[in-house]
């Protein structure tokens, strides 16, 4: 069950019921508008964003966790690192991240709070012992899956994305200490003194 959600810094705005779930998993899918495709360009530092989609498959995972799986592609314009030109770049990323509701907070009086946070207990150490992530925390049974759309579709950018035709040595052209195969500066003009070295000769003369 998708309800609403209050805004956020967040483009995507979509949020998931985990006390919905039942013993088959849920399968959702999204496709951004122009208006998001516009907001994750702003948030993520891009030039354009002209597609984004999302697949989840939302299940339980242990009797009191969920565990959401998914694969987000997208279609982005980025600046290259090297020629600072805009070029058409491809996102491709696959996630899987494991929810799990916050520990109780009232005083352990009962058998029936007891066993509830035995059984967190439990899965936590479970999942540190498969060696994944740290789960995430359910807050009130929800999943914020806007939240983890827009993650790993940040995670699948390029750091530093580089046209696939740069030329670093055309934008280096003129630049001695920057061309591409220029040899190395002599070793006097590295120098600090070497300024001072240069006054000195000229008075001399």
């Amino acid at each position: 069950m998708i309800v609403n959600e209050p805004k956020t810094a967040v483009p995507i705005k979509l949020v998931f019921d985990a006390n919905s779930l039942k013993e088959r998993s849920t399968q959702l899918s999204y496709v951004a508008d122009a208006a998001v495709c516009q907001a994750l360009a702003v948030y993520a530092g891009l030039v354009d964003v002209s597609h984004f989609e999302v697949n989840f498959d939302v299940a339980r995972s242990g009797r009191l966790g969920a565990k959401v799986s998914g694969h987000v592609k997208a279609s982005v314009t980025q600046t290259c690192v090297v020629s600072l030109e805009p070029f058409a770049a491809k996102v491709q990323e696959s996630f899987e991240v494991r929810f799990l509701p916050e520990p109780t907070q009232k005083a352990k009086t009962s058998r029936k709070t007891r066993d509830f946070d035995a059984d967190l207990e439990e899965q936590v150490l479970q999942v540190a012992f498969d060696g994944d992530d740290p789960p995430e925390i359910l807050h009130d049974g929800k999943i914020d899956l806007g939240a983890v759309a827009t993650e790993y579709f940040v995670l699948g950018l390029d750091p530093y994305p580089r046209k696939p035709d740069a030329d670093l040595s055309s934008v280096a052209s003129g630049i001695k200490f920057l061309e591409i195969g220029a040899g190395p500066l002599p070793a006097e003009a590295n120098s600090p003194f070497s300024g001072l070295a240069a006054l000195k000769d000229t008075k001399k003369s």
